[in-house]
């Protein structure tokens, strides 16, 4: 993926602050130098509603072709959606490209990435039955609505065609470059994002809609992308035929990017499904597109019907192109701890208003199935009307997505629910049959391999220790004797992993081997290091997290606490990089202020606060803070990371095991043998 920046000389900077035709997030960028790519966004009528779609489409690809002669520029590519083109050219041009006529608006390109995403771990199938419960989808199956004859768009990261729960489901996929062109190819997930909302839309056990068909477009390849893939994905789905759209992808703040694209969207006969943002509790939170007039805005509850805590709030306050406040989000839906489908055969939960989204997504589904032709914006408005009320317009929206409420309004009936299937049974834990336990805590009193030895008795698991202080490095061989590494740094704050023990562990994983770390101090010692970000697949996002607990893999847990070691001072907040994912997130529970830790080493204060540490917290790198369009799975800082490297798996946890209490210990490292080892 391209990320592209712009050039800015002097003159060129006082003509864009005299245009009102370039967006003010653009300026912005312009004066760090360089190329600049923008979308050009041209003058045009709205397209009325109620017209056949595709002689909407030909109408708007030969509006674009007589709009493009104006341009003095070649474009890359150009967007029939939006009646725009993708260019790229010197900054010092923007200005008098933005004055041609006939351009209505001039944006950048924006670079789109996935976010931290908290995952709970693996589930079984039903784990869920109460989300489609609550918002009575089983009583429209019991009528014989599924979603048969509907298609639903899905822009993502890919989704994973092979699992059994979305086998013969995907009627089509492509991939969309970095340019916004798509390529028909066989289904594949670059992540783990894009099966788990799929799943939540059309899967077997998981799904709202199991009879509907899914239209896949992979628009962040390996967790990054580009607003022109986003765009280019969007009408890739719509010339597929699609009734429904699912987006669970996000900005936070008011973006009028996407304004006209919502707005042609609803045009072309399309219910589109936007989430609404994980950037809550607080007011004025929202993202877009979910945020705008015309979008259909989904945020997060949970099993007890309250509003996620993660999920947007309202009220918006709109500056161009509408200069009004809305009431956002418009509705809500399940969206805590919700398990759909893996990659790879398996089932995992997730929160965020990415999960709510598709529950949304795949009941409008289930209305077209009892109501073949029915206009979206008529979909909508039943949505919104049948909605369980639950407070706060700007937390609840209308309220809880009531399914069959909406048909009533609509003119059908929904029969009663079916009968609860029993949920499959959860599969057995895994274990290795030895783990080599490297203890290298720096040889700090007190130790700490003791307390993780408890453990791995206490689970049953045969092990062998290796003392790094008496016995040395550990040998590459010594490694591969063993399916599983267990390797603990307790206290130690410098040379935790030495430039041998990257080397032999990156050769021990790609042989496939399995590997977890755990350690405080880790990414404040090598947090700079290829090691950290290329194996691990981690950035050190804050040395200390502020925070004692942690929430995720079906439990919470709490460091400190009980039987475990209290020398947790410094528990680092995490995130996964491209290619990872977040094990465990931190939660406000275990506040620092609550716990009273002082550190009781006054050279390693004495080292910290004198900055001397080669891991460099995301807090304080600038490039970092740019807003990025993100996949709406909630985003807390996180406290482990699950990786691949090689044919291995490594499991890497930003504070140390043995702070838990004993059977919250046990807990925690069996799941993480069933997540290396299955």
């Amino acid at each position: 993926m391209r990320w592209i920046i712009a050039v800015l000389t002097l003159l060129g900077a006082l003509t864009w602050a005299q245009s009102t035709k370039v967006d003010e997030k653009l300026k912005s960028r312009l004066s760090q130098g360089g190329t600049v790519e923008v979308i050009v966004e041209m003058e045009g009528p709205k397209l009325p509603p109620g017209q056949v779609r595709q002689i909407l489409i030909r109408s708007l690809r030969e509006q674009l072709q007589q709009k493009k002669v104006r341009l003095k520029v070649k474009p890359i590519k150009d967007f029939w959606i939006n009646q725009a083109f993708l260019v790229r050219l010197p900054a010092s041009q923007v200005d008098e490209l933005a004055n041609t006529p006939g351009v209505a608006r001039v944006y950048e390109n924006r670079r789109v990435q996935l976010p931290r995403v908290q995952v709970q771990g693996a589930a079984s199938p039903g784990g869920s039955q109460w989300a489609l419960e609550r918002i009575g989808a089983p009583q429209l199956w019991a009528a014989g609505f599924r979603g048969q004859g509907v298609r639903i768009g899905h822009l993502d990261t890919g989704v994973d065609a092979s699992h059994p729960a979305l086998s013969g489901k995907i009627a089509a996929f492509a991939t969309i470059d970095a340019d916004g062109n798509a390529t028909p190819s066989s289904p594949r997930d670059s992540g783990e994002h894009g099966t788990h909302t799929a799943g939540l839309l059309v899967g077997n056990q998981v799904g709202v809609a199991p009879d509907a068909r899914l239209v896949s477009a992979l628009v962040l390849p390996e967790g990054g992308g580009t607003l022109a893939q986003v765009i280019g994905g969007i009408e890739w789905v719509i010339e597929q035929n699609v009734q429904v759209l699912s987006l669970s992808l996000g900005l936070q703040g008011t973006w009028p990017e996407f304004a006209r694209i919502v707005e042609q969207v609803e045009a072309l006969g399309v219910v589109g499904v936007y989430a609404i943002g994980n950037f809550g509790p607080g007011p004025e939170t929202t993202g877009s597109p979910g945020n705008l007039p015309g979008a259909l805005g989904i945020g997060a509850t949970d099993q007890n019907d309250q509003v996620a805590s993660f999920s947007s709030r309202g009220p918006v306050r709109w500056g161009y192109p509408y200069n009004t406040t809305l009431t956002k989000p418009d509705l809500v839906a399940p969206g805590v701890d919700l398990v759909s489908a893996a990659p790879g055969g398996g089932y995992q939960s997730m929160s965020g208003t990415s999960m709510s989204t598709p529950l949304v997504a795949g009941g409008v589904a289930l209305l077209l199935s009892a109501k073949p032709g029915t206009p979206a914006a008529t979909l909508e408005q039943a949505l919104l009307n049948g909605a369980k009320p639950l407070g706060d317009p700007n937390s609840a929206g209308r309220g809880l997505v009531n399914l069959p409420s909406a048909l009533a309004r609509l003119g059908g009936q929904a029969a009663q629910p079916a009968p609860t299937p029993p949920p499959a049974p959860a599969p057995q834990p895994t274990k290795p049959t030895k783990v080599l336990l490297v203890d290298d805590d720096a040889g700090f009193s007190p130790d700490t391999s003791p307390y993780l030895e408890a453990t791995l008795k206490a689970l049953g698991v045969a092990y062998d220790r290796h003392e790094v202080v008496r016995q040395g490095i550990v040998p590459l061989d010594k490694l591969r004797g063993y399916p599983l590494v267990l390797w603990v740094l307790g206290e130690a704050w410098s040379d935790t992993l030495s430039s041998t023990d990257q080397q032999n562990l990156r050769a021990y994983l790609q042989g496939g081997g399995r590997l977890i770390v755990s350690g405080q101090d880790l990414g404040y010692d090598i947090g700079d290091t290829p090691f950290y970000r290329e194996v691990l697949k981690a950035e050190l996002v804050a040395d200390d997290s502020g925070s004692r607990s942690l929430s995720g893999l079906g439990s919470t847990y709490t460091l400190n606490t009980g039987d475990g070691l209290p020398e947790q001072y410094y528990p680092s907040s995490v995130q996964p990089l491209s290619g990872a994912e977040a094990l465990l997130g931190w939660t406000t529970a275990g506040a620092v202020s609550a716990q009273n830790v002082v550190d009781s080493r006054p050279e390693r204060v004495k080292e910290k606060n004198q900055g001397k540490g080669k891991g460099k917290s995301k807090g304080n790198d600038k490039k970092n803070n740019q807003p990025q369009v993100q996949a709406q799975s909630v985003a807390q800082g996180a406290g482990g990371v699950l990786a691949s490297f090689g044919a291995g798996r490594v499991a890497y946890l930003s504070f140390g095991l043995e702070a838990l209490p004993s059977a919250e210990r046990s807990r925690l490292l069996q799941e993480l043998f069933n997540r290396l080892l299955r």
